[in-house]
């Protein structure tokens, strides 16, 4: 697996590996995407080994669809619990509404999955044995680092040696307290929340529901998320007097409406108050900032991990485009651009879950639950709350997506994640999506007028740069492929219908995370591939408007 940190000299520039550090949920991942692009990965953890703290406990359905085309599903089969959203209950306890999401996911999976933390860590450590081009180093904490215009070089200590080794590009996935972020100069906005909360992971549990559950009795807010196998997360907001350490007889006092509980059923008890806080910078020249390190947020929302996801997600295939030599280091730009704005919306709607369900304040609870109440009335307002249509639609508005399609149909779709319905292949089977696109970049034909896609399109130089994957997707109606030629699916959950129904002989390209960089008809190729050569550094064309 790779190379292992070097003491003597230091690499060359094109050999340097890309550096991660922290080995936690966040780097494990990124690691394991760049380990499928084949790109050389050091993977350096300060602790001895993976935390045995089960700190995050669920997914949503767009990290498991990066899972997914990262070929990890199956290695979390087992450790991921399906579920199936958050029930949200008012004073004294009587019922607010279920938010289950779409009753279709937009993404192919369950809208939530709980799980515990170290299992899922040892889970993506094992994945990373599947990838001859990542190594891990624990027990090495980076204690500094250089860059020069051909890359970093990371100083660091290991079992009390002072280590040096060259990068060409150092992620800092090391968490709130992120010493890579405190090097980088980097600083964080928001506000820090004075309330503290008693944090109770526990086993054996009696009971075990599929969906999370939000108490907003304002005598006690109170949040429980069950896992498999007996676990249990249960948070409770503390009185604003409260001080203090966690306790057995706090723990039996705060459980005794659900449980008892013995010490022995106690793996974690501590007391925690919440961040807001984004980085000013995430990018600093060759070194980025992902997960906790770039961003923090309450966890009311659920998407603190699942927002470090979306970060390596989006930054690792622009680091193995660049690496591979496919695009010229610019695109890596757009990682802040990209996913800034959307980091700050969950934090908050992390925030305002927070103040509006977690109150303490019997007159705003009262005032909660009755608009709630008239909310539930209206067809309109009940699917805002139960399809939950209050988190951000993953979408941008700035960096790698160019073109300003004509069609309001194009313009809607342009800059989103692309949904994945499952498909109907021409044999009458049925995949996801993804599964038809690949890894990588794709060129989806939308409802094409024949059974014929248009191959030749693949031989003009920037899309032999790019290697896209070409295919044909209907919304409706039957498909007949042509032998040998690209695959055609239909839709066969009718997930695209509203968003592409509309859409006749329209090219979408998908960018490896699935976020539609370009919508165009075949009258409108020429500009779009100007544009797009402009990003790989094709010849002197026009800037593109993504940026």
């Amino acid at each position: 697996m790779g190379t292992d940190m070097a003491t003597g000299p230091e690499a060359s520039a094109d050999s340097a590996p890309v550096v991660i550090v922290g080995a936690g949920p966040t780097g494990l991942v990124t690691a394991n995407l760049l380990g499928q692009a084949g790109i050389e990965t050091l993977l350096l953890e300060r602790e001895p080994d993976l935390s045995d703290e089960p700190r995050a406990v669920s997914f949503d359905d767009e990290s498991l669809r990066c899972f997914q085309r990262a070929g990890l599903l199956p290695v979390l089969d087992g450790v991921l619990v399906p579920g199936t959203g958050t029930k949200y209950f008012g004073t004294g306890g009587r019922p607010l509404f279920y938010s289950r999401g779409p009753r279709t996911p937009p993404n192919g999976h369950p809208i939530k999955s709980p799980f515990q933390q170290p299992e899922l860590e040892r889970a993506l450590r094992d994945a990373l044995k599947n990838h001859s081009t990542v190594t891990v180093n624990f027990g090495t904490e980076v204690t500094g680092y250089s860059q020069d215009p051909l890359g970093v070089t990371v100083q660091a200590v290991r079992q009390g040696e002072p280590v040096t080794q060259r990068a060409s590009y150092l992620l800092g996935c090391d968490g709130g307290r992120s010493s890579i972020r405190s090097l980088s100069g980097a600083t964080l906005t928001g506000s820090s929340y004075q309330d503290k909360w008693l944090v109770l992971d526990t086993t054996e549990n009696p009971f075990q529901y599929d969906f999370a559950v939000h108490h907003g009795d304002p005598v006690r807010p109170h949040v429980i998320i069950s896992g498999q196998d007996g676990n249990c997360r249960y948070e409770f907001l503390l009185p604003p007097d409260f001080s203090g350490e966690a306790s057995l007889a706090m723990a039996r006092e705060f459980l005794a409406p659900y449980r008892q509980i013995s010490e022995g059923q106690i793996k974690r008890a501590r007391i925690y108050s919440f961040h807001a806080l984004v980085a000013d910078k995430w990018q600093q020249g060759r070194v980025f900032l992902l997960g906790d390190a770039a961003h923090m947020m309450p966890p009311f929302a659920g998407q603190g991990l699942n927002s470090g996801i979306r970060d390596a997600d989006n930054l690792a295939w622009k680091i193995a485009a660049v690496v591979g030599g496919m695009f010229p280091a610019e695109l890596l730009t757009t990682y802040q651009i990209e996913r800034r704005p959307h980091a700050e919306a969950m934090v908050e709607l992390s925030q305002r879950l927070g103040s509006v369900i977690m109150t303490r304040s019997r007159l705003k609870a009262a005032l909660r639950d009755r608009v709630v109440a008239v909310m539930l009335r209206v067809p309109r307002t009940r699917r805002y709350l139960e399809a939950m249509r209050f988190k951000p639609l993953p979408r941008i508005s700035a960096g790698f997506r160019f073109g300003r399609p004509n069609d309001p149909a194009g313009r809607e779709v342009l800059g989103r994640l692309l949904p994945q319905p499952t498909v109907t292949r021409s044999d009458g089977t049925t995949v996801l999506l993804d599964e038809v696109l690949g890894d990588g970049f794709a060129l989806l034909a939308v409802n094409p007028s024949n059974d014929e896609l248009p191959s030749a399109i693949l031989d003009r130089p920037v899309w032999q740069r790019l290697r896209p994957r070409l295919a044909g997707l209907r919304t409706g109606g039957s498909i007949q492929s042509v032998a040998g030629g690209p695959e055609i699916v239909t839709d066969a959950d009718g997930l695209l219908a509203p968003l592409l129904g509309g859409l006749q002989d329209v090219m979408l390209l998908l960018r490896p995370d699935r976020f539609v960089a370009a919508v165009f008809t075949a009258g409108e190729a020429a500009a779009i591939e100007s544009k797009l050569a402009h990003w790989l550094g094709l010849g002197d064309n026009p800037s593109p408007d993504g940026l």
